[in-house]
């Protein structure tokens, strides 16, 4: 097994194997028929050879998922991104050099064309001989060792490696462009991309966190210095940095608007919800505030579905906003805003002036308070278990403090600064990157 694929492999296991993820899954997994089914047939198979083959056939399933999305430029960048999240932050790379220079990997939703016949041939062609036994051995070394979820994630990171190669070799892209570091589809295209001797180009879509590996890319493009430091307490940062603040148009903060009557109240809920919870905030707000209305943002990964109505018996005051809208728009109409208080969703609505107050307990589980450190580094203020509790005045005064601004910016390289001269500067370095002109 390669170094790539070995380092690949070993953070899936400690990422999936955290206590937090195993919650989530859990939880998500008890309402999914499908994955009930599943994890009912691993349970009876268990460290059998069938058992390692249901784990072997979910890497199947991986492999048939992936393929180009349309004719891919030769000689140029090629991106994946999984979830909506990502989808922002490689548009803006892919802005920055040319949107013709840019080609992509598209997953779909469902394995395609899986018959018997399309996995005899799927394993003919790329599990030959020795190569077929060492995974099939693999997957037995792995069903033994992990349980059904982690089991899953690593088949999946060999299966994208190895649909990866392919894929490479038929792209032909001069380097590749990803924004996870602990997904299994991106990290198997790092390993494949490595074992071509193709340069890798991350940008991050989100604050890194505990579960991050250390950085090992050849260009890291980062939100600050913030995220630098936090990833250099995960391990020493083997990569080139280049910083470009969080997206959209800065504006300063107006701690005052948090003491305006009848406000427009921002809903940011994380993407799995304490139902019973966001909706008795609701009730407090509406008590305590009166507001005009609530604008609702559900997060573009959530899920389930808004199971409100079943807590609510009134929702006249909510408007759901369409998905289609970039966070900067939906924050833009809101007086402020409330969000779980690890949630990276309070950096954009910092970013375009719009006040934001940590709740507790909002999220199902998130592996701890304050995940991110806005809380610790006094770019957030104390979170809140219920908003009878705020102090709109405390709230106020801890955002005007003179030095919020320069907290803020260590979160944000581009607060407040001119955004052409901070894009460029990630312009050059990915072109260099690429060995093209600028």
């Amino acid at each position: 097994m390669n170094v790539a694929l070995l380092r690949a492999l070993r953070i899936i296991a400690r990422a999936d194997s955290d206590p937090a993820r195993q919650a989530l899954f859990e939880r998500v997994s008890s309402r999914t028929p499908s994955m009930k089914l599943a994890l009912r047939a691993h349970r009876l198979l268990g460290d059998s050879n069938a058992g390692a083959a249901l784990i072997l056939g979910y890497g199947v399933g991986e492999y048939l998922k992936a393929s180009l999305a349309g004719e891919s430029p030769r000689d140029g960048l090629l991106g994946l991104g999984i979830y909506p999240t990502d989808r922002s932050a490689l548009d803006y790379v892919a802005r920055l050099v040319g949107a013709e220079r840019v080609g992509w990997i598209k997953v779909s939703p469902a394995p395609q064309r899986v018959t018997p016949q399309s996995t005899r041939q799927l394993l003919s062609r790329f599990a030959r001989g020795r190569r077929r036994r060492r995974l099939l051995r693999l997957a037995r070394l792995i069903n033994r060792r992990y349980g059904f979820l982690v089991a899953c994630r690593l088949t999946a990171t060999v299966a994208w490696r190895l649909r990866s190669a392919a894929l490479l070799a038929e792209a032909q892209p001069r380097a590749v462009l990803v924004t996870s570091d602990y997904h299994p589809e991106p990290i198997g295209l790092v390993a494949a991309a490595r074992a071509a001797g193709l340069p890798v180009i991350f940008v991050t879509h989100a604050h890194p966190h505990r579960l991050c590996p250390p950085l090992e890319f050849d260009l890291a493009i980062l939100d600050g210095e913030a995220a630098l430091s936090a990833y250099e307490r995960l391990g020493p940062a083997r990569a080139e940095i280049v910083f470009r603040g969080v997206e959209g148009e800065s504006r300063p903060l107006e701690p005052e608007r948090l003491l305006q009557e009848h406000p427009v109240i921002g809903l940011f809920p994380p993407k799995e919800i304490r139902w019973e919870v966001f909706a008795r905030l609701i009730e407090e707000a509406r008590a305590r505030f009166q507001p005009a209305r609530f604008l609702i943002r559900w997060h573009p990964n959530m899920l389930e579905g808004s199971r409100l109505g079943e807590h609510l018996a009134d929702l006249s005051d909510l408007e759901v906003t369409p998905q289609s809208l970039p966070l900067a728009e939906v924050v833009g109409r809101c007086t402020w805003a409330l969000g779980e208080e690890s949630s990276n969703v309070h950096l954009g609505t910092l970013k375009v002036g719009v006040p934001s107050i940590p709740l507790a307990g909002l999220a199902v589980t998130v592996g701890g308070s304050d995940y991110y450190g806005f809380i610790a580094d006094g770019v957030l203020p104390p979170a809140v278990d219920s908003l009878e509790e705020l102090s709109l005045e405390d709230t106020v005064a801890f955002y005007g403090a003179p030095d919020w601004p320069e907290r803020f910016r260590r979160y944000d390289a581009s607060y407040l600064q001119p955004r052409e001269a901070m894009d460029a500067a990630v312009a050059a370095q990915v072109l260099a990157h690429l060995g093209w002109a600028p």
